[in-house]
């Protein structure tokens, strides 16, 4: 394989839907209700601003797998970073629901030497992406020898 670097941020698709519905459906009930009518444009900012919250949201979350190892960034504000060599990586899996198979989303588990728990979840990933990740390090992963 030649060297690859992959970086994905996370998606905000489920919580865009989300936020749409909910405003659809607030709409609709706000309609047969003439006196609330002027809430519609209200319920329409709030939507507006959500949708814009989580795109910021979303663009401080990202992971990526480079030559060496995974880095990954979490937060705006509050921003914590992990690296992770692919030598102390013990275990990777993806993990698709019904409901994120149908959104096209994907979460990725990544287990590492000496630690009981898991390492790293990082969810709310594109799919194709995810699968693409997964390969990588399972590749990276053979490279190194087990100390076993």
């Amino acid at each position: 394989m030649a060297d690859e670097t992959l970086k994905i941020m996370m998606s905000g698709r489920v919580y865009y839907g989300t936020i749409v519905l909910f405003a659809i459906l607030i709409s609709v009930i706000i309609s047969f209700v003439p006196i609330l009518n002027l809430l519609m444009l209200a319920v329409w900012g709030v939507a507006v601003a959500c949708i814009l919250a989580v795109y910021v949201h979303m663009h401080g979350h990202w992971i990526e797998f480079s030559n060496e190892g995974i880095n990954v960034r979490v937060g705006l504000l509050n921003v914590k970073t992990l690296y992770i060599p692919y030598q102390n990586v013990d275990n990777v899996g993806m993990n698709v629901t019904l409901f994120e198979r149908i959104a096209g989303l994907a979460e990725i588990t990544i287990d590492t030497k000496g630690r009981a728990e898991t390492e790293l979840v990082m969810k709310n990933l594109p799919l194709a992406n995810a699968e693409k990740a997964v390969r990588i390090v399972k590749e990276k992963m053979q490279s190194y020898p087990t100390n076993e």
